[in-house]
């Protein structure tokens, strides 16, 4: 994920499928399955941009259409664990609360990452948020499921020397691994 804080600030999301054997073209990724299972990835939305408005404060995105789209068709269940660098910024951040490492090379700043099983319909209550500890992890069904990736964004938590974050490019690498299982 890429962010840009300050005036007219977005974050990107990029999305990295692991642990692929093969890659037959640039927009599915084939994982292997137990027995004859089978998972496809499919990329739909390498990235997307969010802008931030408030560097003080939270912007909050998880109840909006907007986020990184992909697409897993499987025969058999999966599990789906999203990684990505975190910290644990000084107060006033919640203390044990890993936040995602959004860096601009200096400096980072914080938030939330989640998944979002309907993201067309973010507002339905099925979203699932990064767990204190800075994991996102959930299992997956058979069947043809759409995925979105995203983010609320903290800027106000940060590590910049002068207490509010720099404007720039902030971006958080996120790696996608699929398990049929």
């Amino acid at each position: 994920m890429k962010l840009i804080s300050g005036l007219g600030a977005a974050l990107v999301a990029a999305l990295v499928a692991t642990e692929a054997p093969s890659q037959p073209s640039g927009d599915f990724v084939i994982l292997p399955g137990r027995g004859r299972g089978f998972v496809v990835l499919w990329v739909v939305t390498p990235q997307i941009s969010y802008t931030v408005t408030d560097p003080t404060g939270d912007d909050i995105h998880s109840n909006t259409p907007q986020s990184a789209r992909f697409r897993i068709l499987a025969n058999v269940p999966y599990s789906l664990d999203i990684t990505f660098p975190t910290w644990q910024p000084d107060p006033p951040a919640p203390p044990d609360y890993r936040q995602p490492a959004f860096s601009n090379g200096d400096n980072r700043i914080g938030g939330r990452i989640y998944l979002d099983p309907t993201p067309d319909d973010p507002g339905n209550g099925d979203t699932i948020f990064q767990t204190p500890e800075g994991v996102l992890r959930t299992d997956g069904r058979r069947g043809m499921t759409r995925w979105g990736l995203g983010a609320d964004i903290s800027a106000r938590f940060n590590d910049s020397p002068a207490g509010l974050a720099a404007p720039g490019v902030y971006s958080l690498d996120a790696e996608i691994t699929i398990q049929p299982w």
